[in-house]
């Protein structure tokens, strides 16, 4: 390869790292290559400063990590990470290993990040596991809108099927074994369809040989009137929808428990006065 075309990539690699601090997606740990040869590849060196970085920072070493160029400037720790890639795909010609501050500041924090799928994303894996085989197609608004739903009926087997876990109206509950079944309030009646078809995690499947496509309806219709925006609520803590027990509860043990103790102190007065 000649000088002039090293230079060149070179050149592009000092432009794309300064480039990449200048954008905050890379600091002062992130490491770029770009591939030499079949063999061989450039990448900045672990000393070199990434705002100020100049071609004499680009270091060219083997997939092992030694020096080609007869240069003594050490490449950084994480080499082998960028080398196993050359490695194992010829067809790579840059590796890129950055350190975003966003992303070093989450990893301080020790508490574990919800992963978020972008919507092709999720297409795109829904397209993979449709390819393993056949399975339960994507419900239609006709499927689980409220028109034509028997929410009465809907009740009654949502109470058969489904209360043992997520409670009578879908506040969701504990489990065996520390699991638990999630509340279905907010949830969307697509989503409520789809798990019934497929049985999510511990929750047992309901195909329409189980549970028909009218069955599934009634019991999406139930679970809004129940827990709709136009719900009526019975006030006070309704312990997942049995209403104000709580209040009736500290009224009963504590009202009664008045009651008894006045009941005692009378009869203890009664009984002194008489002695007197």
């Amino acid at each position: 390869m000649p000088d002039t075309t090293q230079h060149a990539i070179k050149q592009e690699l000092v432009d794309a790292i300064r480039m990449l601090e200048r954008a905050e997606y890379i600091d002062h740990n992130g490491h770029c290559s770009a591939r030499r040869d079949a063999s061989s590849f450039y990448i900045n060196s672990g000393a070199s400063v990434r705002g100020t970085l100049t071609v004499e920072d680009i270091v060219a070493v083997d997939l092992d990590g030694r020096p080609v160029d007869g240069s003594n400037v050490k490449p950084p720790l994480e080499f082998p990470i960028h080398a196993e890639v050359y490695r194992a795909r010829p067809k790579v010609n840059a590796v890129f290993h950055t350190h975003p501050q966003w992303s070093t500041y989450l990893t301080m924090t020790g508490v574990q990040q919800k992963v978020v799928y972008a919507q092709a994303e999720i297409d795109q894996l829904a397209a993979y596991i449709a390819s393993l085989g056949a399975g339960p197609n994507i419900p239609t608004e006709a499927q689980y809108g409220p028109e034509g739903a028997d929410i009465a009926k809907g009740g009654e087997l949502f109470r058969t099927n489904c209360a043992q876990c997520h409670n009578f109206t879908g506040k969701g509950g504990a489990l065996t074994h520390g699991k638990f079944a999630p509340t279905l309030e907010d949830v969307d009646p697509k989503h409520i369809y789809e798990a019934m078809q497929t049985g999510p995690q511990n929750m047992p499947s309901f195909p329409d040989t189980t549970l028909s496509e009218q069955n599934k309806k009634d019991i999406i219709a139930y679970l809004d009137a129940v827990n709709g925006d136009d719900t009526e609520s019975p006030g006070g803590l309704e312990l997942g929808g049995l209403g104000p027990v709580s209040e009736g509860l500290f009224a009963w043990v504590f009202g009664l428990g008045a009651l008894i103790a006045v009941a005692v102190w009378v009869a203890a007065r009664t009984a002194k006065a008489k002695k007197s």
